[in-house]
């Protein structure tokens, strides 16, 4: 828990950076990807989702500018050698775009956990019902994207970092998350 605790309050005022430096909901990427990296780290069953390494896919939609950005920035925030419960973690990205079933893609892939990008609102419900099918687990750096049935995101209340977990959400996806992580955010979906 000192990590969680020690990255809430390293974000506790999030810096003023120009747009492209932060998500939606005025989180910077680089501190949505610590934070929902460590929330991945403490769901009980990350393990089972990888041997040596944990796949991540990022979701996101070529023909929308918002959604193609913030995969760029998610990328280049992750950088290599990033792990997560003793795994590594490996990047591949899904295009919406492409018309292909994302829960067919991500079971192929056997990606554990993916990362929606932003400007994916109208495609949340999609989204959540493939990694339910794949039981990935699913994050976002919007909150709103949580509400609508992803796993885990980020979002900013009073300038600091805060985790919201949609419980119904995150079980349905195969996670379990610890208590100490659950303590700590907002929940949704009870």
């Amino acid at each position: 828990m000192s990590v969680i605790v020690a990255l809430l309050i390293a974000g506790m005022a999030l810096p003023t950076v120009g747009r492209a430096q932060e998500g939606v909901q005025g989180v910077p990427v680089t501190i949505q990807v610590a934070i929902l990296f460590k929330v991945l780290s403490l769901d009980k069953n990350v393990a089972r989702k990888g041997a040596e390494e944990l796949k991540v896919c990022v979701v996101f939609d070529s023909r929308n500018a918002e959604s193609k950005k913030s995969r760029e920035e998610f990328e280049a925030a992750v950088g290599a050698g990033k792990k997560v419960a003793g795994l590594t973690i490996l990047l591949h990205s899904f295009d919406l775009a492409s018309g292909k079933p994302l829960a067919s893609y991500l079971r192929e892939t056997n990606t554990g956990a993916l990362y929606a990008t932003s400007g994916l609102g109208a495609q949340a419900e999609k989204i959540a019902e493939a990694a339910r099918e794949a039981q990935a687990t699913a994050t976002a750096g919007e909150a709103a994207l949580v509400e609508q049935g992803l796993a885990t995101g980020v979002e900013a209340q009073d300038n600091k970092p805060r985790i919201v977990i949609n419980l119904s959400a995150s079980k349905a996806q195969g996670a379990d998350f610890s208590s100490e992580v659950l303590k700590l955010a907002r929940i949704t979906g009870k």
